[in-house]
Order: structure tokens, then C-alpha cells, then sequence
């Protein structure tokens, strides 16, 4: 599950610079640079202070990756804006960068704040989430607001940018949206799709509730050949048993690899008779059979609710000191709307909760 979604991350890297390099041309490669130097940043922290790698730790590098390109946007555009209006290209930077630079820091401020609360109250891969969010969002704004325009500067002292060109889509750049005309339409279609994907998630009960929360069947076997832990996922979900937890374990005394898998209470039989009879030719034995209690899963599913609790608040709190109140209740609103929807459209999926997902 690491290598795929580290293979998924670096996917979405690429066809990020790619899209920057064509849309914005020079001004692409510098905040392709400046994103490669973010990675590279947010990486050699984690290796500093001893960190695990983890499907949470990933998410957060995606999540710094993709505050880090709107950023780059938001300042690019600004520019472009200043272009427009007949400016010089140096003065057209500063402009941009000057234009930016407050929305930029409120919302990597207020994603501060959260990811903050999520390491001092969070548990487990819940914690791990916060700290490489908090290392990506500060290493971001470095990059963003600093590397990008010293760049800049040094490009315009040397003389290597007599212009500045970035592709123009004249159906993005001179049309008027009217977004709210529908809006009552949309809000009310919204939150029929929250009633009925949470309506559904309670009808589910406890089995929208994944091992890590639930608890489960832990099984360990040895083997003779390896099967790839994909293929072994595949089979498992046939089953209709719900969501494994799979992977190979290698003992550090004596160098023996066993497949760990864990699955819900009283489906361990099934998922045994499986490999013994689809995999015959792998030797897959039973050595360790035990039961998961979900005490550990209560903690972070708890300590996950309280801090996304205080998030919300912080955020709160921080968009009333800084704007008005009434902005601060309209934003903390719109997350909870977004939270339900997701919630909504994961249920309806047939997923089960877990601690990556929270």
C-alpha cells in the first residue's frame, strides 16, 4: 500500500509540472523548482527527526504538494493581472507577489492551526498526518513566497527575462460565472446527498467501521512463494468480508518473512481456507491466530473527533480576529458541510471507516 501510493504521488507530481510548465512557461519551471525544493525540504525533516514514512504521511505530503502549486497560482495569476494592466515586469512581480502574499498566509495559517491541534491531540496515524502537514506547510510558504521570487529577482539582475508569457484560455480569462443563480438548487441537492449517504452510513451501524476501529481477526502465516499483497487484496474482497489489512512482515532475528493480515471478527476461517485453496502452490500455513480488540481504535477515533473539533474552532477563531465573524461562521460551516458530504459519498460507496481515512 506504501509503494502504490508513493507511485500515485509521484504520478500526480509529474502531471502537476507538467500542466505549470505548459500553462505558465518560464514562470512554470520556476515554481516547478521551487516545488521539487519543497519535496526535497519536507523529506530531510522527516529523516532528521526519525520519521516513519506512512499512508497518513503521504497524504500529507500530497496536501503540501497541492498548497504549495495554489500558491504558485494565486501568485502567478496576480502577475498576469498586473501584466494586463501595462506594468513593467518587475513591477508586475512585486505587485503579484505583494497582492498574494496576505491570501496566501491566511490559508496556510488556518491549515496551520488544524494540522497543529492534530499533532498535540492526535493518536497514532491521526499525529503522523499533523507533523508532516505542519513540516509541508511551513517548507511551502518558504518556497512559495521566498525561493520563487529570489529566483525571480535573479533572473531580472541578469537579464534573462525581457518577458514574461503565460498561455491565456479566453473562456477562463473573460467570462463572468454566475455561480449563485442556482443556488438554491445546488445547496438543497447537496444536502439531500449528506441525508442520504450518513442515512445510509447509520443503516450500516458498526459495519461502516473498518478493523482499525472495530477490531478483528489478526492471522499470521508462513509460506514457500511470495503473492504479491495486491493480488491477495483482490481475492480477499471477493470474499465480501470487507476491508483487510495485509501485509509481509520480515523477523530482524532470523530473517523469516510471514504475511500479516487482519480482517473482521469471525472471518479469519474464511480468509484461511482462501489461501490455502487459491494459492496451494505458495504453502501458505496458519502459525498465529488471535483477536484485535478495538480499545485502541476507540482512542484514535476519539482523540481524531476532538481535534478536528478544536480545528474547527481554531479556524474559527482565527478568521474572526482577522476578517469579521459572520466570515468566520459562513467558513467553519462550509467545512462541516464538506466534511458530511464526504462522509456522505463515502458511505454510499461501501467503504468502511479508518484511521487513514479520519
Amino acid at each position: 500500500s506504501i509503494a502504490k501510493g508513493v507511485r500515485a504521488s509521484l504520478i500526480g507530481l509529474i502531471v502537476v509540472a507538467i500542466f505549470m510548465l505548459i500553462y505558465y512557461k518560464k514562470a512554470g519551471l520556476i515554481a516547478n523548482f521551487a516545488l521539487l525544493l519543497n519535496i526535497v525540504l519536507l523529506l530531510g525533516v522527516l529523516c532528521m527527526i526519525d520519521a516513519t514514512l506512512t499512508l497518513p504521511g503521504i497524504a500529507g505530503i500530497v496536501l503540501t504538494v497541492g498548497m504549495a502549486v495554489d500558491a504558485n497560482v494565486l501568485i502567478f495569476e496576480r502577475i498576469r493581472e498586473e501584466l494586463a494592466l501595462k506594468k513593467s515586469i518587475k513591477g508586475a512581480i512585486e505587485s503579484g507577489y505583494g497582492k498574494a502574499f496576505s491570501t496566501i498566509f491566511d490559508a496556510n495559517v488556518t491549515t496551520l492551526i488544524a494540522s497543529i491541534i492534530l499533532i498535540n491531540m492526535g493518536k497514532g496515524p491521526v499525529k503522523g498526518f499533523g507533523v508532516t502537514l505542519t513540516i509541508g506547510i511551513i517548507a511551502s510558504m518558504f518556497t512559495a513566497l521566498f525561493v520563487t521570487r529570489l529566483v525571480f529577482e535573479a533572473m531580472l539582475v541578469k537579464g534573462n527575462m525581457k518577458a514574461l508569457s503565460m498561455i491565456r484560455i479566453p473562456f477562463l480569462h473573460q467570462n463572468n460565472f454566475d455561480f449563485m443563480r442556482l443556488w438554491k438548487q445546488w445547496f438543497g441537492i447537496s444536502w439531500l446527498v449528506i441525508a442520504i449517504g450518513c442515512g445510509y452510513g447509520l443503516v450500516r451501524g458498526g459495519d461502516v467501521l473498518g478493523v482499525d476501529f472495530s477490531g478483528g481477526d489478526s492471522m499470521s502465516y508462513s509460506f514457500d512463494t511470495k503473492v504479491p499483497v495486491e493480488e491477495i487484496r483482490t481475492s480477499v474482497a471477493e470474499l465480501g468480508i470487507g476491508d483487510a489489512q495485509i501485509t509481509y512482515q520480515r523477523d530482524i532475528a532470523d530473517g523469516g518473512e510471514t504475511l500479516e493480515l487482519t480482517t473482521a471478527f469471525d472471518q479469519g476461517e474464511k480468509v484461511t481456507n482462501l489461501l490455502k485453496e487459491k494459492y496451494s502452490n505458495a504453502g501458505f500455513t496458519l502459525e498465529q491466530a488471535s483477536r484485535v480488540g478495538g480499545s485502541i481504535g476507540n482512542e484514535i477515533k476519539k482523540s481524531a473527533i476532538i481535534a478536528v473539533t478544536l480545528a474547527l474552532f481554531g479556524i474559527l477563531f482565527y478568521v474572526a480576529l482577522r476578517y469579521e465573524f459572520s466570515f468566520a461562521i459562513g467558513a467553519v460551516l462550509a467545512v462541516v458541510h464538506d466534511i458530511l458530504m464526504t462522509l456522505g459519498l463515502f458511505f454510499i460507496s461501501g467503504r468502511e471507516l479508518n484511521a487513514p481515512m479520519v
